[in-house]
């Protein structure tokens, strides 16, 4: 059995209409999801209760639902990146979380496009779906925005990478 702990207000989410999305979680993964406050556990055979678990915990960090469930591709992955390891404040980590998300949304939809992987951004943390190759672009993207990399740094390099 795994446990994910995710935030309160995602717990919602995840039950859906009428526990509508918990049952397709459920039959999409193979696992059975139980729920008690924020904490999730998930029981299936080992493999999937593995996979289960990073589609909670997508959902979790902001990912919706139907996103999430890519994960039950062999070859996408998720990564989260703790935006408190390159901020000191709280005015600072809305300074990060704003450079990842840009002037109406604007950088995190380049880096999607560019890239291929899904971002979320989301509390303290920046989340990014997709395949393995297109979550290392994104991430590198991210990682150069957060350590203080110009936006158009940041544009020329997914160009390149999208041109490769």
């Amino acid at each position: 059995m795994q446990y994910v702990r995710i935030p309160e207000e995602r717990v919602k989410v995840i039950i859906g209409t009428e526990g509508k999305t918990k049952k397709t979680l459920e039959s999409k993964t193979e696992c059975k999801l139980k729920i008690e406050g924020n904490e999730v556990s998930v029981e299936g055979d080992a493999i999937h209760e593995w996979v289960a678990k990073d589609v909670v915990h997508a959902v979790g960090r902001g990912f919706n639902p139907e996103k999430a469930l890519l994960l039950l591709n062999d070859d996408y992955t998720l990564v989260l990146i703790e935006l408190d390891d390159y901020t000191t404040t709280d005015k600072s980590l809305d300074t990060k979380r704003g450079r990842v998300i840009g002037e109406k949304g604007r950088t995190r939809k380049f880096i999607e496009t560019k890239s291929g992987a899904l971002l979320s951004v989301y509390g303290k943390t920046v989340g990014i779906l997709g395949s393995f190759e297109s979550v290392e672009v994104a991430k590198k993207a991210v990682l150069m925005l957060l350590s203080g990399a110009g936006h158009s740094s940041v544009y020329k390099f997914l160009e390149r990478k999208r041109k490769r």
